[in-house]
């Protein structure tokens, strides 16, 4: 039995409660679904804005997509992924972790250097 656990924690203090989880189904460069061993979360914050994380199993390299709530889709090879998205789906930060590529309609977060984390954030 192979089981895939995952939490979100919301901020005891100083922030609007987080109101919506939901995990997102991610399929290979060739669309076909990956794993329950992959994940991917949309997290949807009281003021419209949301976050996607995308979580990949480092054993299983290759490139991710998911459809974002409104229905743009996200491509990624790196191991873990986040974007902050405005309720317009425009970019407000990026950040890709062992990967070097995360795309998103025009916006791409590119590790042209190979470091190990790599992140943008934009007003």
């Amino acid at each position: 039995l192979t089981s895939t656990f995952v939490s979100v924690y919301e901020p005891f203090a100083g922030s609007e409660a987080t109101f919506s989880v939901t995990r997102l189904s991610l399929s290979d460069q060739d669309d076909a679904p990956l794993s329950d061993n992959h994940v991917a979360l949309a997290i949807k914050h009281a003021g419209g804005e949301y976050d996607i994380v995308v979580l990949r199993d480092p054993d299983q390299m290759g490139v991710s997509r998911v459809q974002t709530p409104h229905r743009t889709t996200l491509q990624t090879d790196g191991d873990v992924s986040l974007l902050r998205l405005g309720s317009d789906d425009a970019v407000r930060f990026a950040g890709l972790a062992g990967g070097t590529e995360l795309r998103l309609g025009d916006f791409s977060l590119t590790n042209t250097s190979n470091r190990p984390y790599i992140a943008i954030s934009k007003p």
